[in-house]
């Protein structure tokens, strides 16, 4: 309010110097700075396998199972995200073959754990995910001594006998905070193309 009053009194005053002649101008000044430092946050995801030895698996046979545990968790200091999981894939002697099937199963006896939901090209887990949380992607089965997440198919043949198999997994994560996802539709995101996210590089 002191503002509008300052600018009406120096509008005034150059009306009465214009009419005035030979009168002194005067005019009511002011001057303030404000200087504001922001900082942006960041998102950033990582994924490990804590229970995973790899040279346990090197001659698996048909019903063999396996303790692939991939765990997700933000990186320290991250904003909360919601995160998803490109739908992986088995490949087998470069053939690849899905870990989960379009209705949810999964020939290789793999289930998701709680929170994660299969929609078009991807597993979306619906919880916001914090800085302190571990969020598996498969549920542990079998007993206390011998967990596992999936097994090599019984219908494996001998077609398969020395085949390599390669499983990768790719973890987006997007803010959660003013973002919304419906996952009522296949792409429950406000992406459009998997482009539009792009790797964190720390500075």
């Amino acid at each position: 309010m002191v503002k509008k009053k300052i600018a009406l009194l120096v509008t005034t005053a150059a009306l009465v110097g214009l009419v005035t002649v030979g009168a002194t101008l005067a005019w009511f000044t002011d001057k303030d700075t404000v200087n504001n430092k922001l900082a942006v946050g960041f998102v950033s995801v990582e994924i490990k396998e804590p229970n995973y030895i790899e040279e346990n698996y090197q001659s698996l046979l048909p019903g063999d199972p396996i303790r692939k545990d991939p765990t997700i968790n933000l990186a320290a200091d991250s904003q909360d995200s919601y995160i998803r999981i490109a739908a992986p894939k088995v490949n087998v002697n470069d053939v690849d073959y899905p870990l989960f099937n379009p209705d949810g199963s999964s020939e290789f006896g793999a289930s998701l754990s709680e929170n994660w939901v299969l929609k078009g090209d991807y597993i979306y887990y619906k919880e916001i995910v914090t800085g302190n949380d571990k969020i598996p992607l498969l549920k542990d089965q079998g007993s206390a001594d011998n967990i596992y997440t999936m097994q090599i198919p019984t219908s494996w043949t001998n077609a398969f006998n020395s085949a390599k198999i390669e499983i990768i997994f790719n973890v987006e994560a997007i803010q959660a905070r003013n973002v919304t996802p419906d996952f009522g539709k296949d792409a429950p995101w406000p992406v459009s193309s998997p482009d539009e996210i792009i790797e964190y590089q720390a500075k």
